[in-house]
């Protein structure tokens, strides 16, 4: 399913993510209230017949492109292992600017032990926040129910593959 932040958000992530319906859980904190919310993204087609009409506000769904002649790194969201024939080069979390930032940024995924520098705190940079599964507000991710792995709150894992 492709999700990204609300069209009602400031902040958040500005590109589409491609999450699977089977996700890999890591550590979370579900009392965070300082994060960037993903959820689903819909077809907004009207009735301009370019598309069937019946497509309009349908949840968009994704693929992803693999050629055998050129070399390939893909982030995978909502998993911490790589399918058969990749190679991991690290997992962590799915991060991005916070939903109430005037400025959004790109979802980023980045190592569970990331590097930093030690530099005096501004408080001024861009930002980036965890990304939570929105199970329960307007928009909110579609495999949350029943036998889902999804949980409301919950941070989003991811994990960089090459092959």
């Amino acid at each position: 399913m492709v999700a990204s932040a609300s069209f009602k958000t400031f902040g958040g992530g500005t590109d589409h993510l491609c999450l699977p319906y089977n996700p890999d859980r890591g550590n979370y904190n579900t009392s965070a209230d300082f994060v960037s919310w993903i959820r689903n993204v819909e077809y907004i087609t009207w009735s301009y017949g370019i598309f069937s009409s019946y497509r309009h506000k349908k949840h968009a769904v994704c693929s992803v492109c693999y050629t055998q002649t050129r070399p390939a790194v893909h982030v995978f969201p909502g998993w911490r292992s790589c399918p058969s024939g990749w190679t991991r080069e690290y997992y962590g979390y799915m991060m991005a600017s916070a939903e109430h930032y005037l400025h959004p940024s790109n979802y980023v995924c980045v190592d569970t032990n990331p590097d930093y520098k030690h530099l005096a705190n501004t408080g001024q940079g861009g930002g980036l926040t965890f990304v939570n599964i929105d199970c329960e507000g307007e928009g909110s991710i579609e495999v949350c129910s029943g036998s889902s792995q999804y949980v409301h709150g919950r941070q989003l894992t991811c994990v960089v593959c090459s092959r």
